[in-house]
């Protein structure tokens, strides 16, 4: 199913974002131009999946 509305400049938040339908839908919504906010328990996959983000606007933090 694919839905024709852009995300771009708009502000997400995904809790549970390091791994699994989180972190799947982290990348979806930072590919579509949104600026994701992300946050999970685990730090050291948070700090991943920032590291594979593709631009500067995406960062991850862990609480």
């Amino acid at each position: 199913m694919s839905l024709n509305y852009s995300f771009a400049g708009k502000r997400v938040l995904i809790t549970g974002g390091a791994q699994g339908i989180g972190r799947q839908l982290v990348q979806r919504f930072h590919d579509d131009g949104a600026l994701v906010f992300t946050m999970d328990k685990n730090a050291d996959m948070i700090e991943q999946l920032r590291k594979v983000a593709k631009r500067d606007s995406s960062c991850g933090r862990s609480f």
